[in-house]
């Protein structure tokens, strides 16, 4: 039997739900030499508008790079942009910064934070908040190529609710997500029952427009915890990425200890959230740089893995790379991952002996594994390299307790997963 590795967030996503077969397994892993990008000052440069923190990345891929803008923290909070060949390596770019603090009076004085940037039919627009007088509130910039910005003259466009409700101590820490024509925010609300804190959770928000907001009528979508759950004061900071027919939030939470951690949910809608059950699926530590907290996830799928951009502080703040394979795909009747059944098992449940019926559409390397409720892998079927065909094998329980078990094949780029149900 294969242990968990500890030293990995492993992240078993089991729902019981009878339209899901299961979700997901990734796990988490830090890049060895984090930070990926400091403040200008860590590397001996004083003057520019990042030479103490860098923050609140967010990141594209665009033209075969990583495409970052990020929150630079001097005298005030501004906005500089960056890229990489590789996630690892970046290069900040002349002209920065790219947005910077209105004059005083203006929405924006006390200084541009926690952006996000979405490209649409007309080139980029980019969200971000600002206190005024002390309230959070939302504004927007916009540009058609990324590098210069103009704001919104009508700033903010997303402001606090009406006394009582939800949000009606401040919003901030948009999301934004163009797609159908139309735009998707979530953001980050609080009622300020706790001074400084929170209690804060992520609220969802439509317009056709990117300009004028229609806040969903149920909100908050994404709750804060309960007492004793790691994010029981806040539930927020949202990054949503919309991949195979599904949402995933990867979000800031922050419990007693008052130190953040990263949280995981997941859609079908962008409105209605399952939290995973194993959360966070990233926690500060182990190294000094990040010692302090972990928040502010962007996060770029490509090439079947997971690229996690965050802020980690230590004695400052700075930003990280986490990384994640995708070892299995999402997968509920009716999407069109359910096109063709790769994977059956007959009978189920079973004692002792199943056999697994599977299909090879894409000659190469195909891998059978078994795994625990637990997510832990207890036996390989098949390892090997097969030619396009239909194909079986016998799987002889016997030495396994009774319970739930998970078949999971990989086959190239496609993975598919069965519950299977061992009874004695």
């Amino acid at each position: 039997m294969t242990p968990i590795n500890k030293t990995l967030v492993t992240l078993l996503f089991l729902l019981p739900l009878v339209s899901l077969d299961i979700e997901a397994q990734t796990s988490w892993q830090k890049y060895s030499d984090n930070p990926v990008l400091h403040g200008s000052g860590s590397y001996g440069i004083y003057g520019d508008f990042d030479q103490y923190e860098a923050l609140h990345p967010f990141v594209i891929e665009e033209n075969g790079y990583y495409r970052m803008w990020y929150v630079g923290v001097s005298n005030s909070y501004s906005v500089g942009e960056a890229i990489s060949p590789d996630g690892i390596f970046w290069y900040t770019l002349r002209g920065n910064p790219r947005l910077t603090p209105g004059p005083s009076g203006s929405f924006d004085a006390s200084g541009i934070r926690k952006i996000s940037v979405v490209r649409d039919h007309d080139g980029y627009k980019m969200y971000y908040y600002s206190p005024v007088n002390g309230v959070n509130k939302i504004g927007m910039a916009y540009s058609p190529d990324g590098h210069s910005w103009t704001k919104h003259p009508g700033n903010p466009v997303l402001e606090p609710g009406s006394q009582g409700s939800w949000d009606d101590a401040g919003v901030w820490a948009p999301m934004v997500l163009y797609e159908n024509n139309g735009y998707k925010m979530w953001y980050q609300g609080t009622d300020g029952t706790v001074p400084e804190i929170g209690f804060a959770s992520v609220g969802y928000a439509t317009s056709s427009d990117g300009i004028h907001w229609t806040k969903h009528e149920n909100n908050p979508v994404v709750s804060h915890g309960s007492a004793g759950e790691f994010d029981y004061y806040t539930a927020g900071e949202p990054f949503v990425l919309h991949l195979h027919g599904r949402y995933h939030m990867f979000y800031t939470s922050t419990d007693a200890s008052i130190k953040n951690k990263i949280g995981y949910a997941f859609s079908r809608n962008g409105i209605t959230w399952t939290k995973f059950r194993g959360n966070p699926v990233l926690t500060s530590g182990p190294s000094s740089w990040d010692g302090q907290g972990v928040a502010a996830a962007s996060v770029i799928f490509k090439d079947n893995e997971f690229k996690m951009f965050y802020v980690g502080w230590g004695g400052g703040r700075a930003i990280g790379l986490a990384t994640a394979e995708r070892n299995m795909i999402i997968k509920e009747p009716g999407t069109f991952f359910e096109t063709q059944r790769l994977l059956e098992t007959y009978p189920n449940p079973f004692n002792p002996t199943t056999t697994v019926h599977y299909k090879v559409t894409k000659p190469g390397q195909v891998r059978i594994n078994i795994y625990d409720i637990l997510g832990r892998e207890v036996e390989t079927l098949i390892n090997e390299t097969k030619a396009i065909g239909d194909y079986s094998i016998e799987w002889n329980a016997q030495i396994f307790a009774s319970g739930k078990y998970f078949c999971r094949m990989i086959n190239d780029d496609i993975t598919e997963v069965r519950e299977l149900t061992l009874l004695k």
